[in-house]
């Protein structure tokens, strides 16, 4: 897979958090775009959009949208890498997109530590993460509809390459909408998905 246009991209909403830098950013040829509800960000590394937020009172939620979704100025690239805010690239984002879609339109990474969904449901109840009653009413669909997913280990969200393809679009939007639906720790849902 060669992509001419590469598009290295997050979202920052709700003024929780800093924007980290990127220092890779300032010798590669990938566009490095932070989408954001905050009209005063400002970085040297990222082009800082303004978009408005798709929940005001959801930061979380508005910034998995993009996430997800992507936005028209992604989806216009070859190939587009997603990061979380709290993810500093090391490496070449050209040659880790070209390495990870050599033979598929999407991957990511493996929980580095949970062995299994359900492990990732039980901590995300025990350490408090998101409403309960939602947790465990989305555990309950999932054990009653596609019970072994529960048992496969866990995808990490926090970087996801993707070539925007009818196939990948439809999966997105499948996690998005259980998203809404359930939990908005988007890695309770991303295999049911």
């Amino acid at each position: 897979m060669s992509a001419d246009r590469v598009c290295v991209y997050t979202a920052l909403f709700g003024n929780y958090e800093q924007l980290n830098a990127q220092p890779l950013a300032a010798t590669s040829d990938a566009d490095w775009i932070c989408f954001t509800d905050d009209p005063e960000l400002r970085s040297d590394d990222w082009q800082v959009v303004l978009v408005e937020a798709a929940f005001p009172l959801d930061p979380q939620r508005s910034s998995r949208r993009l996430k997800m979704l992507g936005h028209p100025l992604v989806r216009d690239a070859d190939a587009s890498l997603w990061i979380d805010n709290a993810v500093v690239l090391e490496g070449d984002p050209r040659a880790l997109v070209t390495a990870w879609l050599a033979d598929s339109d999407i991957a990511l990474v493996s929980h580095s530590y949970r062995t299994s969904l359900l492990d990732e449901f039980f901590v995300v109840l025990d350490d408090e993460l998101d409403d309960p009653n939602r947790i465990l009413e989305q555990l309950e669909h999932y054990a009653r509809s596609r019970p072994e997913v529960l048992d496969e280990r866990p995808l990490w969200g926090g970087m996801i390459a993707r070539r925007w393809s009818p196939a990948v679009d439809e999966a997105m939007r499948a996690w998005w909408e259980q998203v809404l639906r359930y939990s908005r720790r988007d890695q309770l849902s991303l295999l049911y998905a």
